[in-house]
């Protein structure tokens, strides 16, 4: 699922992988649905399997550091970024 607004793309995803094309130093987010577990590669603040759960343990403050960025998803987790 992928919600778009006029500054900012909102994306729903459940056990995948998914490939974005970014803008360097646009801001990110994820968080799980409840819950998940993530890697993603061309972030500030790597994530390396790393498990999120909602109102526990977030990554609300990141940001992309490469053009071309690549999540992968165990469970359900929202991704937002700035566009």
């Amino acid at each position: 699922i992928q919600m778009f607004t006029e500054s900012a793309c909102i994306l729903f995803l459940r056990d995948g992988s998914l490939n974005l094309r970014v803008k360097i130093g646009a801001k990110c987010g994820f968080f799980g649905l409840p819950d998940c577990i993530v890697s993603v590669s061309g972030v500030k603040y790597q994530l390396k399997r790393q498990s999120l759960q909602l109102g526990i343990f977030e990554s609300i403050a990141n940001e992309f550091t490469a053009e071309d960025v690549r999540c992968d998803v165990r469970g359900d987790c929202l991704v937002t970024y700035e566009i």
